[in-house]
């Protein structure tokens, strides 16, 4: 359990900007929207673990920055992404995770991180918001570990709003 200090305070006050960041990226119809928030959840997200002194995940979150600026660059240009910058990504997330490696613990973010990719890669948002409810199921573990408290509340809010967004969008079709 961490004491209430300073840079503790500023640990929470980042994890509750990436809860709203997270909460409106699942309801936007458009991919570079979801993109810029992502850009803005992970920005957030790495002010907090860095504060909380949580390496591998403030790792994990600058390559979701780079992630999200990539597929946001192919997006806004209409390009095709290919495979070749999926597995770059991909084994990028590894050897940072690799390097980076502080036990057992260390090995969520990196995990989460390969799903985030994955739906991040694709052009069908429904492949998005399913990668969107199993990433933080898996990152959930890891914010407990480090006391990101408002990180699991962001996940917890990822996962219910993946849930309600697959329900509404992609079942309901509204």
């Amino acid at each position: 359990m961490y004491e209430i200090t300073l840079p503790f305070v500023f640990s929470q006050i980042a994890g509750l900007c990436s809860v709203l960041f997270a909460a409106v990226s699942n309801f936007q119809k458009q991919k570079n929207r979801v993109l810029v928030l992502l850009i803005l959840c992970n920005i957030s997200c790495f002010i907090e673990y860095l504060f909380l002194g949580g390496l591998s995940g403030a790792y994990a979150s600058i390559l979701g920055i780079i992630r999200a600026y990539i597929f946001y660059l192919y997006s806004k240009n209409n390009k095709d992404k290919n495979i070749f910058t999926l597995i770059l990504i991909v084994l990028t997330t590894i050897i940072v995770g690799i390097l980076s490696y502080d036990g057992i613990i260390s090995i969520l973010p990196v995990l989460s991180a390969i799903v985030y990719t994955y739906g991040a890669w694709q052009d069908n948002l429904t492949i998005y918001r399913f990668c969107s409810a199993i990433g933080p199921l898996i990152w959930i573990f890891y914010d407990i570990g480090v006391s990101a408290y408002f990180g699991i509340l962001t996940c917890m809010i990822e996962i219910l709003g993946a849930i309600f967004a697959i329900i509404k969008i992609d079942i309901l079709k509204t």
